[in-house]
């Protein structure tokens, strides 16, 4: 990982002057073809050693994480100090508030990730479509961690986690599949030039599987081409691929247009100037 982090850092201080967008789409570049991959638990429910990542396998959530940290990163010349503040934005995104254990991880894209980072992000979904939809589901923390691995040998939860993992409800705007499709022109012209997409799939039922339903099953960056206002859509894929791939934006989605449960997309807008609390 040191080998690849290295070569990170030689990207960084090569596009230090570029706009976010383009430092992302940099990053998006130079993982493709990494494979997909989740990044190891930590030992415990409030441990500290929850933190062990890596960049030579990715997948969807933890791709776009890399890449934001490292596209705020401080490009610093001392590759140390770079790999310190690289790590400690990474925490702030992959955490709530940063702290570093299994209770603290922001588990569900609908009501962990995006609301702990709104620093980072914000939904322009609905400004994007006056026909957007909602996505509601029931997210059922607590079934899921009685689920969870990591909780195999525990018979009793600590009281810490069942404050924090209690049931609760997500909402979440999202574009039908058809009007996307069916409006490319009018989609390409309003989308922003770069964005993070959510692939939705309302009160999708895997309560057999991991005992939840969920409103998001994968996501990536969107890139829109300044001169054919095409989308292209880079994302850490679970598919046959499995691996960091780029595909268009539309390509993507025309191949579920007929899916019984995916149903469309939900749009996060990057602030440009985001920044982590120190």
């Amino acid at each position: 990982m040191t080998k690849r982090l290295l070569a990170l850092h030689e990207l960084c201080l090569e596009n230090s002057g570029k706009s976010l967008a383009e430092r992302l789409q940099v990053l998006s570049e130079f993982f493709l073809e990494t494979l997909y991959g989740f990044w190891p638990d930590g030992s415990s429910f409030e441990s500290l050693d929850d933190f062990a990542y890596t960049l030579d396998t990715l997948d969807c959530v933890t791709f776009v994480e890399v890449a934001l940290a490292l596209a705020k990163t401080e490009p610093l010349p001392d590759f140390a100090e770079f790999a310190q503040e690289f790590e400690n934005i990474l925490r702030l995104i992959h955490y709530a508030n940063g702290r570093p254990n299994f209770v603290s991880r922001n588990h569900f894209m609908s009501v962990d990730w995006i609301l702990n980072n709104k620093f980072i992000v914000e939904d322009i979904t609905s400004s994007l479509s006056d026909n957007a939809k909602m996505a509601e589901a029931l997210i059922d923390k607590l079934t899921w961690i009685k689920r969870h691995k990591i909780n195999k040998n525990t018979s009793d939860l600590p009281e810490s986690v069942l404050k924090k993992f209690q049931p609760q409800i997500s909402r979440l705007p999202y574009i039908e599949t058809n009007e996307l499709l069916a409006e490319p022109g009018r989609f390409q012209q309003s989308f922003p030039d770069y964005s993070i997409v959510n692939i939705v799939r309302p009160n999708w039922d895997l309560t057999e599987k991991i005992g939840t339903h969920l409103n998001v099953s994968h996501l990536g960056f969107t890139f829109k081409d300044p001169l054919s206002q095409q989308l292209s859509f880079y994302h850490a894929s679970n598919d046959d691929r499995m691996k960091v791939v780029k595909d268009t934006l539309y390509g993507y989605m025309e191949r579920f247009k007929d899916s019984p449960t995916i149903k469309g997309i939900n749009v996060l807008i990057i602030t440009p100037g985001y920044h982590h609390a120190r």
